[in-house]
């Protein structure tokens, strides 16, 4: 997987929703589509293996944006938390959130780097 690509890919959909009148439906979840449909065009994901707010493997009680599993084993191949920057993202309680999301995904990857080692924010 191509990180770069990916962004790019992600970016592109973003400027198509704004130029065709969606921008005001832009959110963290609004991402998941693009994304999830990108790792499938990609060509090594297969859309079954997808799961969109899976409970975090550390705290059950958090959900995970976007998680990929291995079909074979039902192991958590990648973890996804998305973050969606906006004028909002300046103030102290967001920035707690972003960090909190940070750290959890930590304690994700500890879990997934037994299996394959891919956490992304």
């Amino acid at each position: 997987m191509i990180i770069t690509n990916m962004g790019l890919a992600i970016t592109h959909w973003l400027g198509f929703q704004d130029k065709i009148g969606r921008a005001f439906m832009m959110n963290e979840d609004a991402l998941k589509y693009p994304l999830s449909d990108y790792l499938v065009n990609e060509g090594n994901v297969d859309i079954k293996s997808i799961e969109l707010q899976r409970p975090h493997p550390n705290f059950s009680t958090r959900l995970v944006d976007l998680t990929v599993l291995d079909l074979t084993n039902q192991q958590l191949k990648n973890l996804f938390e998305l973050k969606l920057a906006t004028s909002y993202t300046k103030h102290s309680k967001e920035k707690q959130r972003i960090f909190d999301d940070i750290i959890r995904l930590y304690f994700a990857s500890l879990v997934t780097t037994k299996n394959y080692g891919k956490v992304y924010i």
